[in-house]
């Protein structure tokens, strides 16, 4: 039995391609730690688009059982975000995080149990607004490059849920 060098050809280029398309998929993702300054669950919740990116999340464990909001940036430790104390907030959590900082995520409220919706600023304040004026659970967050935060928000009454724009600190 003879081996056409015509069939050989084309199977050894297109064994060749393929190996080097798996070789490409492979290289395409970096797996990179986010460092854990105490043993506690970290959880990242969002992430932007920028060339060195920052991550958004909370943690639970290491000095409070409530979640407490944070964000990171590879090459340095994560960093917690300001939540002030006496707004009655049992925990915080960033969810999601635009190219140019602002950070969107929820506060778990002591009295209610709802979550609210809670909002870090370029410059590192901290707002919190609760959706058309009522104790309810804010959810599923989007952030535009304007600023507006798009969201849903339900209080378990017969209203449902219901969708939200929040721009410039208005519904």
């Amino acid at each position: 039995m003879t081996t056409d060098s015509r069939t050989f050809v084309p199977i050894a280029i297109a064994l060749g391609l393929a190996a080097a398309n798996m070789a490409m998929a492979q290289c395409q993702y970096e797996a990179i730690p986010i460092p854990e300054p105490c043993n506690g669950a970290w959880t990242p919740l969002g992430l932007n688009g920028n060339e060195q990116p920052t991550v958004v999340g909370s943690q639970i464990g290491c000095d409070s059982a409530n979640p407490r909001p944070f964000k990171w940036v590879s090459g340095a430790q994560p960093i917690y975000l300001t939540v002030p104390t006496g707004l009655g907030i049992a925990g915080a959590r960033g969810q999601i995080v635009s190219d140019d900082g602002k950070i969107v995520g929820a506060a778990n409220m002591l009295a209610t149990s709802y979550d609210n919706l809670a909002v870090w600023n370029i410059d590192g304040s901290f707002q919190m607004f609760e959706p058309a004026g009522m104790p309810a659970n804010v959810n599923s967050f989007a952030l535009r490059s304007d600023g507006a935060v798009l969201g849903e928000y339900s209080n378990g009454f017969e209203n449902g849920t219901k969708g939200y724009i929040l721009k410039d600190g208005v519904y």
